[in-house]
């Protein structure tokens, strides 16, 4: 492929990166990502640096190009991140390091402790399996590597020869980027969303003609596509009934509760904060703004959501406070799951707290957040509570205070 068309697919890939960009509200995290880096890369690549690569034979030219792209990509993202002081992503390399050894922290344990992070099971390889597509995408991809490996092969040992490519770059682009999602999917379960969709579009390689020579005829591969496709069906069909033989209804009368509660007791600017699941529901079906969010890809929230989980720690209660008052929290939402469990085979979120500060638990402080859930202490003040929710006013009560000292005046 020639470094025109090259550059003209950079091109479309960074308008595609601007477009997503204002569709995410200016998201800047995209300016700093590997992705918009290696972009650059191969522009530096394709347009000054390829007049000299253009000198060196092929081997010489693929291993140097790679070489270079790898080392521009790693330093434009370095520069870029720095510059722009952004730290979004440097929790994905946390997490990718306690994969591999026995680091931990707040940040990765909160990942790693849900199973969706977990290293992918047999499950998924195997229901790909059963449905052929998996074996199909495989077939493909051995294919396409096997052609481009004969081409380069024929290159290598005659580099004078003149050799037809018989397959579209592209479609081995979409082969490698299949397999960096598969290594994805392996290390993050929650990543095989990537994979599957993409499994579909390298299965569907089998359809050309370019791909598959050996066969007689165009008839005979279709013949055969349709014999993959029928054993396909055999087990697509069990699976699809499946899915619409599922009947259920979601209902969860104790968050209907806290919502309606919410609604009829908080004023509309009432700044609310708690775990981030409950705050993603309370801010859609609430309006109130909110502290923290599910969003953990972002530093910002990452820093609030550790300031409000604090109350599962086992600092003291006015610590917990002031981080609560520092991030403008004015009221506290508990979930009894979450607040009451104090051990759950190293993830409950006090040993998570316990792994970040190991010194208070051995001290024989006892967590915080049990006593504000059964004997909610001042500056604490309990305004809601059902069997699953409870909602603390984070700010003093000057009523109680007022109270207490016209009652010390009586006295």
């Amino acid at each position: 492929m020639s470094s025109t068309n090259l550059f003209h697919q950079k091109l479309f890939q960074v308008i595609g990166l601007l477009n997503a960009v204002a569709l995410m509200f200016g998201n800047e995290m995209l300016f700093t990502s590997w992705f918009f880096s290696s972009l650059i890369a191969l522009f530096l690549i394709t347009l000054p640096l390829n007049s000299i690569f253009e000198k060196l034979s092929n081997i010489a030219r693929v291993l140097l190009s790679g070489l270079t792209f790898i080392l521009l990509t790693y330093l434009l993202k370095m520069s870029i991140s720095k510059a722009f002081n952004v730290q979004d992503d440097a929790h994905i390399f946390e997490i990718l390091k306690s994969k591999f050894t026995d680091f931990r922290n707040f940040h990765t344990l909160l990942y790693t402790c849900a199973v969706e992070f977990d290293f992918l099971g047999w499950e998924m390889p195997w229901k790909t399996s059963s449905t052929l597509l998996l074996p199909c995408a495989a077939l493909a991809s051995l294919c396409v590597i096997y052609q481009y490996l004969s081409v380069l092969w024929t290159r290598f040992k005659d580099p004078a020869a003149i050799v037809i490519q018989t397959t579209d770059p592209a479609v081995m682009y979409n082969v490698i980027q299949m397999m960096a999602y598969a290594v994805m999917a392996i290390l993050i379960m929650r990543l095989k969303l990537f994979l599957t969709p993409h499994m579909c579009i390298v299965a569907g390689l089998l359809a050309s003609k370019k791909l598959i020579p050996g066969l007689r005829s165009r008839e005979m591969q279709l013949g055969v596509l349709a014999v993959i496709v029928a054993l396909m069906s055999v087990k697509g069909v069990e699976n699809i009934g499946e899915q619409r033989n599922i009947m259920g209804e979601y209902q969860n009368v104790a968050l209907e509760e806290l919502v309606d509660w919410v609604n009829d007791n908080l004023p509309k600017n009432a700044v609310i904060a708690g775990p981030m699941p409950t705050m993603a529901n309370l801010l859609l079906s609430t309006g109130r703004p909110i502290v923290n969010h599910p969003h953990y890809e972002d530093v910002g929230i990452r820093e609030r959501t550790k300031k409000v989980y604090t109350v599962f720690s086992r600092k003291s209660k006015d610590e917990v406070h002031r981080s609560l008052v520092g991030i403008k929290a004015q009221y506290l939402v508990l979930h009894a799951g979450w607040c009451l469990t104090t051990e759950r085979g190293g993830c409950a979120l006090t040993e998570v707290w316990d792994a970040e500060e190991p010194d208070l638990k051995a001290e024989g402080r006892e967590p915080v957040c049990p006593g504000l859930w059964h004997n909610t202490p001042l500056p604490f003040v309990k305004e809601f509570m059902n069997s699953e929710y409870a909602v603390l006013r984070v700010s003093p009560s000057k009523l109680e205070i007022s109270s207490s000292s016209s009652n010390s005046q009586d006295m």
